[in-house]
C-alpha cells in the first residue's frame, strides 16, 4: 500500500492559505534464482536481489490551475560494497529524478534525469509479465553482452538529462510530447560506445490512449557525433500499440533505424506481446526480431521470445517464472536460454 503524507496549512491572521501538497512513497523488492546459459559467457545458476528501489513522488496544488510535482528514485539492491552498477545486485544509486509544472491549458513542462527506454515494450509487450526487467533489450550500443545475459534484439535504454513538454488533451485521450535528450551514458564520459555522452536527441511523439486502446509513435533525430553516419544525422522511428479483448490484451511495436555510424545498427526492430489474465494467475509471452537493413552491413537478425506465468498473492506480493531464449546469426556467445524465478514486493 502506498503511504501518502497530506499536509495542509492556513494563515487565519491574513486569511492567506498555502497550496495543497503530498508526497507519496513507493517501492519494490525482489530476490531471484535465475539459470543462465546464455552462449559462451555462461554463469550458470545463481541467486540474488534482481529488484529494488524506492520512490518518492509529490505534487503540490499550486491554485489557478497551475501544479508542481516531483519524482526521486534511488535503487536500493542489497549488500555490495559502494555503488557497483555491474553488479547484478548494484547496491545503492541513483535512478530516475525529474521535477515538473503543469497548468490545465498549455500541458506540463518536465526536467530532469531519467532512463530513457526502448520505446516500443512497454505497449508492444502488452504488460505480459515478463519478470526479467531488461528482457530481450541491448544494453550497450554494438550489443555487447555483459555476461549476465542482457543482451537482446530490441534497442537499448540509456540514461539521459531531459527536457519534456506534454501538451493538455487536444482531443480525448490525445496529447502530442515533444522531448530534448541529453548526455546518454555516464555523464563524465567522453562520446564512445559504451558511454555516448555526444549524443543528444530530439523527439516528437503522439500518444492515444481511450477505453481499450493505447497507441502512440514517435520520431527522432539525433545529433552528429561517432555514433550516427559522417554525413547524415542519424533518424529513428518508432510506432506501438496495444488493445484490450477483455480475456487477454495484445500488443505489437516496431522502430527503424537509419544513418547510425556503424552499419550494423542501422536495423529494424519488431515485438509482439500477449497478457492473459486468470484471476489470480497471469500467463504472457513475448517475441522480438532486430534485422540489420543495408546490404553493405554484416549479415545481421537476432530473435527472442519470452513466456511467462505469475501469482499474486496479494495485490503487493508475487511469485514470477521467467523464460527467455535468444539467438544470433552472428555471435554464437549471444545465443542461448535464461530462467528466472523471482518472489517480490512491492510497497
Amino acid at each position: 500500500m502506498k503511504k501518502t503524507l497530506i499536509a495542509l496549512a492556513a494563515l487565519a491572521a491574513t486569511g492567506t492559505a498555502f497550496a495543497q501538497s503530498s508526497v507519496t512513497i513507493s517501492g519494490k523488492f525482489g530476490v531471484s534464482g535465475v539459470k543462465n546459459e546464455i552462449g559462451n559467457k555462461k554463469n550458470g545458476a545463481n541467486f540474488g536481489v534482481t529488484d529494488g528501489d524506492v520512490k518518492f513522488s509529490g505534487v503540490e496544488d499550486i491554485g489557478g490551475g497551475l501544479k508542481a510535482d516531483f519524482g526521486m528514485e534511488i535503487r536500493v539492491r542489497g549488500r555490495v560494497t559502494g555503488d557497483n552498477t555491474a553488479a547484478i545486485g548494484g547496491g545503492l544509486g541513483a535512478r530516475n529524478s525529474t521535477i515538473g509544472l503543469s497548468h490545465t491549458a498549455f500541458g506540463k513542462i518536465t526536467v530532469g534525469a531519467i532512463e530513457v527506454g526502448n520505446g516500443i515494450k512497454a505497449r508492444g509487450w502488452a504488460g505480459a509479465p515478463i519478470g526479467i526487467a531488461n528482457a530481450l533489450e541491448s544494453r550497450a550500443t554494438g550489443n555487447t553482452n555483459n555476461g549476465n545475459g542482457t543482451y537482446g534484439p530490441l534497442g537499448m535504454a540509456a540514461n539521459a538529462d531531459i527536457l519534456q513538454y506534454t501538451s493538455p488533451e487536444l482531443i480525448k485521450g490525445l496529447t502530442v510530447t515533444a522531448l530534448r535528450a541529453e548526455n546518454f551514458g555516464s555523464p563524465s564520459a567522453t562520446a564512445t560506445t559504451t558511454a555516448p555522452r555526444g549524443v543528444a536527441a530530439n523527439t516528437l511523439g503522439v500518444s492515444y490512449t481511450d477505453g481499450p486502446i493505447s497507441a502512440g509513435a514517435d520520431y527522432t533525430i539525433f545529433n552528429k557525433n561517432s555514433l550516427t553516419s559522417s554525413t547524415k544525422e542519424a533518424t529513428r522511428i518508432r510506432v506501438s500499440g496495444s488493445y484490450n479483448l477483455g480475456v487477454a490484451v495484445i500488443g505489437a511495436g516496431y522502430e527503424d533505424n537509419s544513418d547510425m555510424a556503424d552499419a550494423v545498427n542501422n536495423k529494424a526492430n519488431y515485438t509482439a506481446g500477449v497478457k492473459v489474465p486468470l484471476g489470480a494467475f497471469t500467463l504472457g509471452g513475448v517475441f522480438a526480431k532486430s534485422q540489420a537493413k543495408k546490404a553493405e552491413a554484416t549479415t545481421f537478425a537476432a530473435t527472442g521470445y519470452g513466456l511467462a506465468a505469475q501469482y499474486d498473492f496479494s495485490k503487493r506480493t508475487n511469485v514470477n517464472y521467467t523464460f527467455l531464449k535468444q539467438s544470433d546469426s552472428n555471435a554464437t556467445d549471444y545465443v542461448g536460454n535464461r530462467h528466472q524465478l523471482r518472489l517480490m514486493h512491492s510497497f
